[in-house]
């Protein structure tokens, strides 16, 4: 009897930590988004812990983060998908009306990592446009890191042709 009541009490911490988790990732993926760019302010994802209201407030959850990401992506000059994640997003939405099925599990971790995905990547690009300014060891010219691929295994000067530091990408 205690055993099965740890359990349960277990489970629905567990449960409550995903849920927070999940709409932490939603927080921040509209975070992300400058001002302009955003169809819902951030906090506003804090609705969804509000039972039976949270069935309606979903859709439009769903439905605004994925403009606000179409709207920062289209400003910042990024190809994504027209609509990112919406068509997941609404298929989990739907799929949870009916109760927490396989299917729905499956759709909600899809969406999640989804939007955590599209995150990952206006932060990048942050990272990216901020970059910062260093100087060759070698003859001293100025470098922005930004206009680096981060992907290059090695970065060499414009001026000198001598190997650069990686100093802002901490590698």
């Amino acid at each position: 009897m205690v055993g099965s009541l740890f359990l349960e009490i277990a489970v629905t911490l567990l449960l409550i930590g995903l849920w927070i988790s999940y709409l932490w990732t939603l927080y921040k993926a509209l975070s992300l988004c400058s001002p302009d760019s955003r169809t819902l302010s951030p906090g506003m994802v804090w609705l969804l812990l509000i039972p039976l209201f949270n069935i309606v407030w979903q859709f439009i959850v769903v439905s605004r983060l994925s403009s606000s990401l179409h709207n920062e992506f289209e400003k910042r000059g990024m190809h994504e998908h027209p609509a990112p994640g919406r068509s997941i997003g609404i298929a989990t939405c739907i799929l949870f009306i009916f109760g927490a099925s396989p299917p729905g599990l499956v759709c909600w971790i899809v969406y999640w990592f989804k939007i955590d995905r599209y995150s990952n990547k206006l932060r990048y690009a942050d990272e990216l446009t901020a970059g910062s300014t260093a100087a060759c060891p070698t003859c001293g010219a100025t470098y922005n890191t930004a206009q680096y691929s981060q992907d290059a295994s090695h970065w060499f000067c414009s001026q000198c042709h001598a190997e650069l530091p990686r100093t802002a990408s901490g590698t």
